[in-house]
């Protein structure tokens, strides 16, 4: 494919990235291709026995598409001024919400770059109300709190980071989340706990919380926590959890309903 590296799927299977040598089944198959910056292309093909089967896909973009790619190089060189210009001038070209909610994403990233928190600050905003750019959005808008010296805004927006973070999220990306956290909160810890089902009633050390699950508990010293689950119709769900300094622990439990 022109540009390389696409991702190759057969169904939902990925198979690789272009260039791609494969073996698919004999009859008719459907191939997508597909690059982060460019649009998706289905492929109809019909495998014969013995056969080989050779194709050339030139990956299309839109303007803004081509703006955004281009402006990657600039911001991958460093030239992080020229690719402001160009990313401000792709928004004059309208595109698709995703399209539009990763230049904000690059703006916000590339004036927190620059320490130019208030200019980063409304860019993160408006990129996280795009579900493919809330979780990185979000994390620069904790970043961005952060060199704004507005620690509360940055805890709370941590918090809600690392409690969305689950098994499809990126290593790289959890690894910086909890860099992060260690950053903004060194001595403090949180722990957010969650039962399913939800609104169970909680005692930490025999004290009862107000709130039901899920709730965060924060502004914790290192030590031992007995935990307790109580909820009407299910059986008491009781756990020890360790804190150590400055960490981010998720208890998650599921109650066990109580015989009849």
């Amino acid at each position: 494919s022109i540009p390389s590296n696409a991702e190759v799927y057969f169904g939902k299977e990925k198979m690789g990235v272009t260039p791609f040598d494969g073996k698919f089944p004999i009859g008719k198959n459907k191939i997508k291709i597909k690059k982060d910056g460019f649009f998706s292309q289905n492929i109809d093909i019909e495998m014969n026995k013995n056969a080989i089967y050779v194709r050339n896909v030139v990956l299309k973009t839109s303007k803004i598409g081509e703006l955004i790619n281009e402006a990657k190089e600039q911001l991958r060189h460093g030239r992080l001024d020229e690719g402001i210009g160009t990313l401000v001038t792709a928004l004059k070209y309208g595109g698709s919400s995703r399209e539009k909610a990763e230049v904000y994403y690059l703006l916000g990233d590339t004036y927190l770059k620059q320490k130019k928190y208030e200019q980063a600050k409304p860019y993160f905003e408006k990129s996280r109300s795009h579900k493919n750019f809330k979780q990185s959005a979000t994390l620069g808008l904790v970043k961005t709190y952060h060199g704004l010296k507005q620690t509360t805004l940055a805890l709370k927006q941590i918090v809600e980071v690392l409690v969305n973070i689950d098994e499809k999220t990126r290593s790289s990306f959890r690894n910086e989340a909890n860099a992060v956290f260690k950053l903004i909160s060194p001595v403090k810890s949180v722990i957010y706990l969650y039962s399913d089902p939800p609104g169970a009633t909680v005692f930490v050390n025999d004290k009862p919380i107000s709130q039901a699950t899920p709730l965060i508990l924060s502004d914790l010293s290192l030590g031992n926590y007995r935990l307790q689950f109580e909820k009407g119709g299910y059986e008491v769900f009781k756990t020890k959890q360790n804190v150590r300094i400055g960490e981010f622990v998720t208890v998650k439990v599921k109650l066990k309903a109580k015989p009849n």
